[in-house]
């Protein structure tokens, strides 16, 4: 009778053993040939690039477009990918952001990599046999390019064919290209927020980005997440600063206080030890920005004092 049931009990062990051992057959596939094979961008769909200025022609790479095969014949196998250019996209960009990027003259660069071919919407890439990568390379002319000016490039991918698709999620993608002048960096930022509710001081690391050849945005306070940012201008023959509000920033217009804190509406006295040096200026020799300035809320000034340090 225990023998009976021992094997009872053995047969039911190998039974629930032989369908685990199934059910994992059934779970893991071989990939190699099944499948579409992707194309698609490797990179972010908005990738940002940033340089120093120069005057030579440099080699830059733009993005990278890839092939994922489903086998090792569709890796061997030639093909073809369109990518149109969709200048729209950068367009819609700028309305949304209040940016004022340009679609990047054909006159500014010249193609490095001949496996792109261009058409009347942009480009054919081909990838030859065994081929799963290729470079967006361009040779860029520093020459001709003014820092005022931001540049982009836009651009879909697709393909035809049996058992060849675009990745949805990763078949468009924007390329930003900006100049840094000078001033851009990353900043030591202390100082003081005078408000009528909320008075505050400051302290933070902050991004100073190019705004143009001698200007720059940098975040109100620590209000940036909230969408205050300021346009600073430095006149480079005396170093004085001009302070605007950047476009599309919350609380415009913003107004400098370059001789002192407004006495009125509600009127503010120094609240922290280097009150008296923000007087909107910039000193080369330091590279530190020096600022007061503030904008008009509900109830009285919010003003800003900052000096900022490059690091």
């Amino acid at each position: 009778m225990m023998k009976h049931k021992y094997i009872n009990i053995t047969a039911v062990f190998v039974l629930s053993a032989l369908l685990l051992t199934s059910c994992l057959k059934d779970n893991v596939k071989d990939l190699g040939t099944e499948g579409d094979t992707f194309i698609k961008f490797l990179e972010a769909p908005q990738n940002a690039l940033y340089f120093t200025p120069f005057t030579t022609v440099q080699t830059i790479d733009l993005f990278s477009v890839r092939k994922d095969p489903n086998s090792s014949q569709s890796l061997k196998t030639s093909s073809v990918v369109k990518l149109t250019s969709l200048p729209a996209l950068i367009d819609s960009f700028n309305s949304e952001n209040s940016t004022d990027f340009e679609i990047l003259p054909d006159s500014m660069f010249t193609l490095k990599n001949s496996a792109f071919v261009a058409n009347s919407t942009g480009y054919d890439l081909t990838f030859s046999s065994g081929d799963f990568a290729k470079e967006f390379s361009i040779a860029l002319d520093g020459s001709k390019w003014d820092v005022s000016h931001k540049y982009a490039l836009a651009f879909t991918l697709s393909v035809s064919g049996t058992g060849i698709t675009t990745l949805s999620d990763l078949d468009t993608i924007m390329v930003f290209l900006s100049v840094k002048n000078k001033y851009d960096g990353t900043y030591t930022a202390t100082g003081y927020l005078y408000h009528p509710a909320s008075p505050r001081t400051l302290s933070a690391n902050k991004a100073v980005t190019t705004a143009g050849p001698n200007s720059v945005t940098v975040a109100v306070g620590d209000l940036g997440t909230s969408g205050y940012t300021a346009l600073i201008t430095v006149d480079e023959a005396t170093n004085a600063l001009t302070i605007t509000a950047a476009a599309g920033a919350s609380g415009a217009p913003y107004t400098m206080f370059s001789d002192g804190l407004p006495n009125a509406n509600p009127g503010y006295t120094a609240a922290w030890a280097s009150s008296a040096q923000c007087n909107n200026t910039y000193d080369p020799a330091t590279g530190t920005f020096y600022v007061r300035y503030g904008y008009l809320g509900g109830t009285g000034w919010r003003v800003i004092e900052e000096i900022l340090t490059k690091q």
